[in-house]
């Protein structure tokens, strides 16, 4: 399977948006979490660390990156080691509670908690049993320029594989931001980032658009690129001079990505977010076990469908979330079953060409692709997803009414 890259992954109009963005920034704090293993005598772990989270809203979506460290490993024999740890998030806020989730996590992490002025208080659950609790305050910011606009120029990269191979590409950047108060979001758009597997062969070379966020201080942003799938994310800090913004990415991610961006400003007027927010609706797919099972044929399902969506120009970042899917899993000598899938979120990303956006992404290194169509219209998205296995999927999703969580703040003039 693929290590990276199928990315998905944002702006708002100034000062009378602010009620649809409140809690985008950067939040920090500490975290405490528990888990009592039947396997290690029932024996029960506690550990504490630092929490970092930088969130991103767009109407009543929500999708961040959350950074922990000294997290409990567990090896073999019971042994434990601490690390850091990162994972993206996407869920919901109604102005005073928030819930979240981590897309395509293994271990199908849920945080849900309280909104408080500048404080967020999570309770942290898996159902391995794992708890925990974060309690995180807004990182203040005053800024003195405004980083509102459209940005262009070029970037360079450096990933650390699986293996511990190094792996650097390059390419052009797009970077749509809205700034308000000491909070700015938008979209990065990087062209040909890499797809690659366990051993840092390179699968394809693919435009990727990440949803970015964070808080400005004086002239510098200090926020993070991610996308809401999970796949990919990086810290990074830019700072506007007189020639443009430099950029830095550092910091702990899962692909110990470094590197440094340059971009010049190409309009200074905010992005438009037309459909920018949260939608929610149905969705009915068919996947093909006929393909490489004897026993099982068309498997038929339907559930709840909801997307994310962060819009900077014609370039979208987000996430279509699949509730309760089915899987069929196979022997290899074609006995399948079909088995309980949970919650499936696909990459929703590109740019907007009259409505629509289509993506093709590589599924690992197979040779297989899934090839996604989102029609935008209004209050409306509608959708079809198709693999080279035959599998086929529609949904349709309207626009939630959006909360309003906090006061409106004025935009920071240059």
């Amino acid at each position: 399977m693929a290590t990276r890259k199928l990315v998905i992954a944002l702006m708002f109009i100034a000062a009378p948006a602010f009620a649809q963005s409140g809690l985008t920034g950067n939040w920090n704090g500490t975290y405490t979490a528990s888990i009592q293993l039947a396997a290690c005598q029932n024996k029960t772990f506690n550990w504490n660390g630092n929490a970092s989270v930088t969130l991103l809203q767009a109407g009543s979506a929500v999708t961040g990156r959350l950074d922990l460290t000294n997290f409990t490993v567990f090896n073999s024999s019971c042994t434990t080691s601490s690390a850091e740890l990162t994972k993206e998030v996407i869920g919901t806020t109604d102005g005073t509670t928030i819930s979240v989730t981590a897309p395509n996590d293994p271990s199908g992490w849920q945080l849900t908690g309280t909104l408080s002025g500048s404080t967020i208080t999570l309770q942290l659950t898996d159902p391995n049993g794992l708890t925990g609790s974060l309690t995180l305050a807004r990182t203040a910011g005053a800024a003195t320029v405004d980083f509102t606009g459209s940005w262009s120029g070029s970037y360079t990269l450096n990933d650390v594989c699986p293996n511990g191979a190094k792996i650097s590409y390059s390419g052009t950047m797009t970077l749509g931001l809205t700034q308000s108060g000491s909070s700015a979001k938008g979209v990065m758009t990087m062209s040909k980032v890499p797809l690659y597997d366990q051993t840092c062969s390179v699968i394809a070379n693919l435009p990727v658009d990440m949803a970015v966020a964070g808080t400005v201080s004086g002239s510098t942003f200090t926020g993070a690129a991610f996308d809401a799938m999970g796949s990919f994310d990086f810290p990074f800090t830019a700072t506007v001079g007189s020639s443009g913004i430099s950029g830095t990415a550092t910091g702990f991610s899962a692909t110990t990505t470094t590197g440094t961006f340059t971009l010049t400003q190409s309009s200074p007027q905010a992005p438009a977010s037309t459909f920018s927010g949260h939608y929610e609706g149905s969705y009915t797919e068919t996947d093909n076990g006929l393909a490489f099972c004897f026993n099982v044929g068309n498997v038929n399902f339907a559930d709840v469908a909801s997307v994310a969506v962060v819009q900077a120009g014609n370039a979208i970042s987000g996430a279509l979330v699949l509730e309760n899917t089915l899987a069929i899993i196979s022997d290899g000598f074609g006995n399948c079953a079909v088995v309980d899938g949970g919650q499936q979120v696909l990459p929703f990303y590109g740019t907007l060409n009259n409505g629509v956006v289509s993506l093709t992404v590589p599924i690992g290194g197979t040779g297989a692709v899934q090839t996604l169509r989102f029609n935008l219209a209004g209050d409306t998205i509608t959708g079809t997803m198709q693999d080279s296995f035959g599998d086929v999927m529609s949904f349709m999703a309207t626009r939630t009414a959006t909360p309003a969580p906090g006061p409106r703040r004025r935009a920071v003039k240059p």
